[in-house]
């Protein structure tokens, strides 16, 4: 499973030194993804996200976030033709999400579904693992059960500028994910890690590219969106490296 990655506006970005675009690929070609930080021994890649179900394969746990279902696949065509539109003469070779391309090689789900993310990407050591789940659990003890509604577009620039993300915004519920939101944050914050981004954006990343032009998106007449694309979150998920939990919301 491909790990979730920071994120900021792609109007509203703090760097003063823009990384140019990176070396275009030739169509086919696997882009090459810049890791948003370094591998270290005993360093847990952690992140947390709405979770429906999981699906065990080949003795693998396989969490199945928002999956892809036609209406969510036609959402998400569209969103990725507005994004090219706000770039219009620029390539951007955007790859949608359920494109093996976009996975890292060791990972063989074929099952391909999008993260509604509730945290940054974050980092744990092994034994921190069991405390923070433990304060997560807590944290989310009283919260219930959701449905959200999907629907639009939106341009997001993780914050090294390595990797643009046409993105499904959260619609309907947007609230209630923002309150589950905040309950991770406070977990984080006890922990030493960094909390959501500051008036987050919740929202699924669909198609990404290496491809971070320097120019700004320009605003064009959106087409009519499809119809909103509802789901129901009822788990609050967990990876930290290879190890997945569960957290059931209440009815």
């Amino acid at each position: 499973m491909a790990s979730l990655v920071a994120y900021s506006e792609s109007d509203s970005s703090s760097s003063d030194e823009d990384a140019g675009p990176c070396k275009r690929q030739r169509v086919g070609d696997a882009p090459t993804w810049t890791r948003n930080f370094a591998h270290v021994d005993g360093n847990w890649p952690s992140y947390v996200y709405f979770n429906g179900a999981v699906l065990r394969k080949n003795c693998h746990l396989i969490p199945i976030v928002v999956p892809m279902t036609a209406p969510m696949r036609t959402m998400m065509e569209h969103a990725i033709e507005q994004v090219d539109k706000a770039y219009a003469g620029r390539s951007l070779e955007l790859i949608s999400m359920d494109d093996p391309r976009s996975r890292p090689k060791k990972d063989t789900n074929e099952n391909p579904s999008f993260h509604l993310s509730l945290s940054r990407t974050f980092v744990l050591t092994f034994d921190q693992i069991e405390p923070f789940v433990k304060a997560l659990r807590l944290a989310l003890k009283y919260r219930k059960r959701q449905r959200v509604g999907f629907q639009g577009h939106r341009i997001l620039i993780n914050d090294e500028r390595t990797r643009l993300f046409a993105a499904i915004p959260v619609i309907q519920g947007k609230a209630e994910v923002c309150h589950i939101i905040a309950c991770v944050d406070r977990v984080m914050v006890e922990f030493g890690l960094e909390p959501y981004y500051a008036n987050p954006v919740p929202h699924v990343s669909v198609a990404s590219t290496p491809v971070v032009p320097d120019e700004n998106a320009v605003e064009t007449k959106a087409s009519t969106p499809p119809p909103v694309v509802y789901h129901d979150c009822s788990v609050v998920a967990v990876t930290i490296g290879n190890k997945h939990y569960q957290i059931p919301l209440l009815r």
